[in-house]
């Protein structure tokens, strides 16, 4: 089998396949890191935001763009160093 997962990151995430993980494991308690972009039309804002209430601890990045999963700009690069190292290491 796969070790424990320590964290999860998604880009333009959605909660469609959570539900039955969820239901199955009653949850998921680590942390998580989402990015959403503004405009995206394939994955709007609310569904990262949906998928990012299943977590511990989730962090959205919300980002003025579209279908980025994870955008090149200094403040996401920002985000998603700093979640890493928080808990690339746990």
């Amino acid at each position: 089998g796969f070790p424990p997962l320590k964290f999860a990151i998604f880009g333009a995430g959605d909660e469609g396949w959570i539900r039955t993980a969820t239901a199955v494991q009653g949850g998921l308690s680590v942390p998580s890191l989402h990015f959403a972009g503004e405009h995206d039309k394939t994955t709007p804002p609310e569904m990262s935001r949906n998928l990012a209430r299943y977590f511990r601890s989730p962090h959205v990045h919300e980002h003025s763009g579209r279908h980025d999963f994870i955008p090149r700009t200094a403040a996401a690069l920002r985000d998603l160093a700093s979640f890493l190292c928080e808990h690339a290491n746990m």
